[in-house]
């Protein structure tokens, strides 16, 4: 809706980070009881356009812990992909280079390790 509104020339209305957690947790029922790979990639993207938003300089699209954490968990929970764990790995190192850029509020916590780690695990055992 917000996309269409912007193609439209209406630039009143405008997605924040906000925005992209809300549509990032609505995928999560598919991922949690389908253990659906294409939520975790769509997931992913939108965080993508999340951190090329921001990076681009709007401040308005600063990404946090908490979406980090839910992209790096649908990997982690997607173990019908092969290679899952590298993807849980590479939000997870994304988020590493936000944090180290100078975004705190992208600060890796427990969560986010012991999700890759879990994904990890899940593939090559405990």
């Amino acid at each position: 809706f917000m996309e269409l509104s912007s193609r439209k020339g209406n630039t009143d209305i405008k997605p924040d980070s906000s925005s992209y957690n809300t549509v990032i947790s609505s995928i999560s029922p598919a991922v949690k009881k389908l253990y659906d790979s294409g939520g975790a990639r769509r997931a992913d993207k939108i965080l993508a356009r999340l951190e090329m938003g921001f990076l681009g300089g709007d401040e308005s699209l600063r990404p946090d812990t908490i979406i980090y954490n839910q992209v790096i968990d649908f990997w982690a929970k997607a173990q019908s992909i092969h290679g899952h764990y590298l993807k849980a790995r590479d939000v997870l190192d994304r988020q590493i280079a936000m944090y180290e850029s100078g975004v705190r509020k992208c600060r890796p916590d427990v969560m986010s390790y012991t999700s890759v780690i879990a994904a990890f695990a899940s593939t090559y055992g405990s």
